[in-house]
């Protein structure tokens, strides 16, 4: 049997999905219970308990497959580390994230492709929107005044005197991580409405947080998308967007004193070893020398850390914290993911319909992932599960949505949920 519930066309907004990306986007404000208990835990709780009659997991993709080896390798490491009650913490984490994954798969395969699509356009026009009031905001906190370190005020980070936009989030590199996804969304669906605006907004937040490894990143997506562009595409991307670029950074330094492509130059050019990162690696290398199969085991580091140097510190490289923690067992696994991920796009690229945005996004996830520790982001999950939708599609095309008849005040959509 089946049931049937009709919706409107554009009534996505008010769905599950644009919940399931609203609450993503509005992780920072948690609850804290020794660990982030974050909106989207608490969303993925409600749906399960609400859908567990007919909750089902699909057949796992071989990317998902790796995904999980490596998880369960990684977690049994902190049974054996020298400091287990941090592992035990990052073991829970761990398993509430995969948890959350598969209900993001449920959502997900009761969504069709346009209200997935819908949602990730919508959430991200209110998530860069919102970030860029708030680096206004901080802006004028500061009194149009760059200089200071490590203060925050509303959604600007003033770090070494340069003001880095942090938005909704806690951090201009997780800002960045966010907004990739929504980024490469709209720059390959530019023929949607608001799809140009959310292109200008999140290009200008991701160069206004002065993440050079974001900065990095997205070069690389927008690299691939060049290649892989028809010749008017790629005539339009070098003419184009420089020009854009420039217009952008004018308007911003005359209102807000801010010399966006300056700001970033300094900190490209800047002499500081990666923020420290390379005496963090050095550090971590040493730790895998003494442990080069097993690892010392998960969420280790920072306990050594601050044992061996008396500052608890992060890795700032999900491969290297996959290498030290889990040794070269972990890092060979953790790399099986993004083979994996990348040889099944690749092997479907003819046939899956998202425009590349997928492939852009995980790529520049991919990057950025060796400057800073995102193994856990839930943005990484969540662009692992858009792959799994859009895979499904090919062989489920339009399984859910029935277009009915037009109507005289608006077009509707028939849902077909079938157990």
């Amino acid at each position: 049997m089946s049931s049937e519930v009709v919706i409107p066309k554009n009534d996505s907004r008010t769905s599950t999905m644009f919940l399931l990306v609203m609450s993503i986007v509005f992780s920072f404000y948690y609850i804290d219970l020794g660990f982030a208990f974050k909106p989207f835990m608490i969303l993925s709780i409600v749906v399960f308990v609400l859908s567990l009659k007919f909750f089902e997991i699909h057949k796992l993709r071989i990317y998902e497959v790796s995904l999980l080896m490596f998880f369960t390798y990684f977690m049994l490491t902190g049974f054996l580390s020298e400091y287990p009650m941090y592992s035990i913490r990052m073991i829970f984490g761990i398993a509430l994230v995969l948890f959350c994954y598969f209900i993001m798969r449920f959502i997900m395969s009761r969504s069709s492709i346009e209200g997935i699509e819908n949602s990730i356009s919508v959430a991200g026009l209110v998530f860069n929107t919102l970030s860029l009031l708030m680096y206004v905001m901080g802006l004028a906190a500061f009194n149009f005044v760059l200089s200071g370190n490590g203060v925050t005020e509303y959604g600007v980070l003033m770090d070494r005197n340069f003001p880095r936009l942090i938005g909704i989030t806690s951090d201009p590199n997780i800002f960045t991580f966010y907004n990739f996804t929504f980024f490469f969304f709209y720059i390959t669906h530019l023929e949607r409405k608001w799809a140009k605006t959310g292109a200008i907004l999140s290009g200008l937040t991701l160069l206004l947080t002065l993440s050079r490894g974001g900065i990095l990143s997205a070069l690389v997506g927008l690299f691939i998308l060049f290649l892989t562009s028809n010749l008017k595409r790629k005539i339009q991307m070098v003419i184009i967007t420089p020009v854009i670029a420039i217009i952008l950074n004018f308007i911003i330094k005359v209102s807000t004193n801010v010399d966006m492509f300056g700001s970033i130059l300094e900190r490209f050019t800047a002499s500081d070893g990666g923020s420290g990162r390379s005496i963090i690696w050095s550090r971590g290398f040493q730790l895998f020398e003494q442990n080069p199969i097993f690892g010392i085991g998960v969420y280790n580091f920072r306990a050594y850390s601050e044992d061996l140097y008396g500052t608890g510190m992060y890795m700032h490289n999900s491969y290297m914290e996959a290498l030290v923690e889990g040794g070269l067992i972990g890092i060979l696994l953790y790399l099986l993911i993004f083979i994996t991920v990348i040889i099944t796009y690749y092997n479907n690229r003819n046939l899956i319909k998202d425009k590349g945005y997928i492939l852009f996004t995980f790529m520049a996830m991919a990057v950025m992932m060796s400057t800073y520790t995102f193994m856990v982001n839930e943005f990484f999950f969540f662009v692992l599960a858009l792959l799994w939708r859009y895979l499904y599609e090919i062989k489920h095309p339009n399984k859910f949505i029935v277009k009915e008849k037009k109507r005289k005040e608006r077009k509707r959509y028939r849902i077909v949920w079938s157990k």
